[in-house]
Formats: C-alpha cells, structure tokens, sequence
C-alpha cells in the first residue's frame, strides 16, 4: 500500500505531462519528414541513411548538424574569442569567464533555443536532498520544451539516423522517442544514491544534473551546460578558478575550476557556444548505442569522446553525460 501512494504522484505528474504534450503539438506519427515545421522545411536533411556501422552514421550526423545549423551562428563564432585566463590553481584571481564576451539577452535574442533553455531551466532544485516539484506550472514548462525539442532539426534527424542504423526500433515514432526515450532519459526523476531511493526520494534528473548543475554539501556536481554557466555569472553566484584543459577541436571543449553557491568542483569540462538541442542529441545518441560508457567520434574530422553513466537503479535515465577533454 505505501509503494502503490508513493507511485501514485509520480504516475499523476506523468499523465499530466503527456497531457500537456498532446495539446502542445500535433501528432506526428506519421512520416515525420512530411511534418517539418514551416521554419526549418528548407533546412539541408542531416539524417543518415544505414551505414557499415551506428558509429559511422553519428559522425556523419553530428558533422552535419555541426556545420548546418550551429557553426555558421555568431554564439558559436564568439566561442572562439573566449578568454581561459590562467592554470586553475595557480593563485590568481580570474576575470568572469563568459559575461565579457555574452549576455542573457543577447543570447535569447540570437535564437529560440536559448530562450526555451533559460524557460525550462528554472523548473530545476540544485540541491540534492530535496524532491523536485512539479506542479502545474513546471510540467507545463517541461511539455513545452520537450515540443520544442521534437520540432528542431537536431532531435528529429538524430532519431531518423538511430532508426535507420538499427540503434532503437523502427516501430518507434518521434512522439515516442522525444516523449518517451528522452523522456526517460533527461526529466524522469530519481534519486541520486541508493539510500535517497530508498527513501523514495525524486530528487534529481538527467537534464538537472548535466545542464543546471547539483549541489551537496561543499560540493557541486553535473554542471556541463555553458548556458547554465553564463546565467550562474550573470547571477553573481559563480567563480570562475581557471582552466584545467582546452581542446580546441571541432567545437571548443574546455576543462574548468568553479565555485557555484559556495561549493566547488576541481574539473567539469563544458562545450562552449553550441545550442543545448545539439548536445541533447549528441549525449542522447551515446547515451543509446553506448549506455555507461564512453564513445569516441569524429566531428568534421576531429576527435570528440563522450562519457555517459546510468542511474542502477533506474537505467533508462542518464545519471550523466559530458565530452571528455
């Protein structure tokens, strides 16, 4: 009886969210190349057909979308004058690391995309130890985001590329990849130790934990989003310690010291000035071929490894996901 009333909230929270998603967007069990939006109908189709293997199809995906649709935006072209300052460690006080170069505004104003993250953002509790609320307002938040996700270019020829490469099932619409497998893995909640679920606690996510960051203690962990790291200096809340490594490949990865809400972290590695869309798609197709494990691309022919971890007691969700530098 006490699981069934534990269960009880979380399947109420579902059958709202799937609610909202239904009057947020059409279905789209149909064909979805025949459903673009009006925006993107023009835009070059990244999805890959089958390839000798899934990887070889990613690299061919991610490459694309890369070049489509991210590299040729001034967010990702400022990246590139980012200033790392000094060694992490060395004693010397670093300038703020994003707010010279980017601002909220101009951020949002440049696309949609940043605009929904900062939206969707706000739902999230960073400190562990508390369960997150979902009421009303922050499942409507969620459908919304997740209606998002399924129009962009990004979520909808990553799924058309794992399907076609045998990666999930071809019986699989995109609503049931975007609301069903991302789902799962970005917002259905968890407890992130074995004793917090035996408590029955839901107090983190994948998407919580990777793009806002968590905090216990005098620690911070997650915290992989520079959207997330450009509002937290906007905020005041973030010291920027220095680098630890850069990898300046095809997307600028950077290795980073921080402090966020009076906690630290010696090294979270950060992938600068691409939109979140592209690095849900990124860590969700690694996430899929290679659960828990790391996965070694080649981005416009230039190496990009990705690490993901699953939550044991809760498989399908991501417990984490970042590239590795």
């Amino acid at each position: 009886m006490q699981q069934t009333q534990r269960l009880f909230p979380v399947l109420l929270s579902l059958l709202s969210l799937l609610l909202l998603a239904a009057a947020a967007v059409p279905r789209l069990d149909k064909d979805f190349n025949e459903n673009y939006r009006d925006d993107i109908v023009n835009s070059r189709d990244c999805s890959v057909p089958k390839r000798s293997s899934v990887q070889e199809a990613m690299n061919e995906l991610f490459t694309c979308l890369l070049e489509t649709h991210v590299q040729n935006t001034e967010v990702f072209r400022l990246a590139r004058q980012i200033d790392f300052g000094g060694i992490a460690g060395n004693g010397v006080t670093q300038k703020p690391l994003l707010t010279r170069l980017y601002s909220i505004a101009k951020v949002t104003a440049a696309s949609e995309s940043y605009r929904r993250y900062f939206d969707v953002v706000s739902i999230f509790t960073p400190e562990l130890g508390q369960d997150e609320v979902r009421g009303s307002n922050e499942l409507a938040l969620e459908a919304a985001y997740l209606a998002h996700l399924l129009s962009t270019p990004f979520i909808r020829d990553t799924y058309a590329t794992l399907r076609a490469n045998n990666a999930i099932d071809a019986a699989v619409s995109l609503n049931q990849f975007v609301y069903g497998i991302m789902y799962d893995h970005w917002f259905k909640l968890y407890a992130r130790t074995s004793k917090a679920h035996a408590a029955g606690r839901r107090e983190s996510s994948g998407f919580g934990h990777v793009f806002v960051g968590e905090v216990k203690t005098n620690d911070v962990t997650g915290f992989h989003s520079w959207l997330q790291l450009l509002l937290a200096e906007t905020q005041g809340n973030f010291d920027y310690k220095g680098y630890v490594r850069i990898q300046d490949s095809s997307v600028l990865i950077g290795g980073i010291q921080f402090s966020w809400m009076g906690r630290s972290k010696s090294l979270s590695s950060v992938m600068f000035g691409v939109p979140p869309e592209f690095e849900l798609a990124l860590y969700s197709a690694c996430f899929i071929v290679n659960p828990g494990r790391r996965t070694n691309l080649s981005i416009k022919g230039r190496p990009v490894s990705v690490q993901t971890f699953y939550v044991n007691h809760q498989p399908e969700s991501v417990a984490t996901a970042y590239p590795i530098v």
